[in-house]
């Protein structure tokens, strides 16, 4: 009997990373902390990312102003730039597997940046630790043998690791996030739409860089912010654009491509739908009046759902 199984392809694995450009494994440890003293003061790294496994015993990390108490099977997260430390909380220590990451920039993220909120910092890998040991020990027993192209083989293993980690974050937040981080994850998608509002990506998109769905990740930020995030963007768009109009001499179709627009019929449009003149009508009002007009346009709760579904549709 032979059992076959198809693979779903997801995209290549280059797309999860900023300019397609892949991390690498920086160096390994595999380290027994004792109960009386630390492996090392309180540090931070500035261009290197670890994942910790605690494999044995107890401990206590302290990252960047939050203290975890860890057991086996956790796995923690110390982002660039995280100050940290960690020391043994049980008579028989704690034995730890570390990976320091170089290069890591996932999409839509800071450099070093893995775990968005305290509450990603520290996370229990339940029925995934067996698998998470395993490949911690196949890059250790890789790195002894000395094989030439063993940098090849590590950072084949730390791309499965980050995957299963990746995994373990997105049902992490899925679940119940508390209130605390919650806001966090909206600060942080805020942040992402004010400095990228003029590029073209979907609420697919941002909801992957941020591993929500793009269900959650819409309620999620409409329920803090009073905007889906496409709406968020739309208004950041039109306020920009509003600000050429009146503080410079471009014309509609540069200012329709500086706040994202490659189509100045689809900006012209857009502009109207909220403004309620077009952006042609609002430069002259601007200009004689020296203040924004008036919106005049007033939606019924039918329309400003057909409004609301509009943008989340084309931003």
């Amino acid at each position: 009997m032979m059992q076959i199984y198809a693979i779903p392809h997801h995209g290549e694995l280059s797309d999860l990373y900023e300019g397609g450009v892949l991390p690498r494994m920086a160096y390994f440890a595999h380290s027994v902390l004792r109960a009386d003293g630390r492996s090392r003061s309180m540090h931070q790294h500035t261009n290197v990312t670890e994942l910790v496994l605690v494999c044995k015993g107890e401990g206590i990390h302290c990252v960047d102003a939050h203290t975890y108490h860890t057991h086996p099977g956790d796995f923690i997260i110390y982002n660039q730039n995280s100050l940290h430390d960690e020391r043994a909380a049980v008579p028989e220590g704690m034995e730890l597997f570390c990976c320091g990451i170089a290069g890591l920039q996932l999409k839509g993220q800071a450099a070093g940046r893995l775990a968005l909120t305290p509450g990603e910092v520290c996370v229990p890998s339940g029925e995934t630790f067996p698998k998470l040991r395993l490949v911690m020990e196949w890059m250790e027993q890789a790195i002894q043998s000395g094989q030439p192209d063993i940098s090849r083989i590590t950072d084949g293993l730390l791309c499965s690791l980050l995957a299963m980690v990746r995994g373990l974050l997105h049902e992490r937040v899925a679940v119940a996030v508390d209130r605390s981080d919650r806001t966090e994850i909206v600060r942080a998608m805020r942040a992402y739409l004010d400095a990228h509002y003029t590029e073209p990506f979907t609420l697919s998109d941002l909801a992957a860089a941020f591993r929500v769905s793009p269900y959650y990740a819409a309620h999620l930020f409409r329920e803090e912010t009073g905007y889906a995030p496409m709406q968020y963007r739309l208004q950041r768009r039109i306020g920009e654009a509003q600000s050429l109009l009146t503080d410079t001499s471009y014309s509609i179709t540069q200012i329709a491509q500086a706040v994202g627009y490659d189509n100045p019929n689809h900006f012209t449009q857009r502009f109207t739908k909220v403004v309620g003149v077009s952006p042609r009508q609002f430069r002259r009002q601007s200009v004689s009046q020296s203040s924004f007009p008036e919106r005049h346009t007033e939606y019924t709760a039918d329309d400003w759902k057909i409004h609301s579904q509009d943008c989340e549709n084309h931003g």
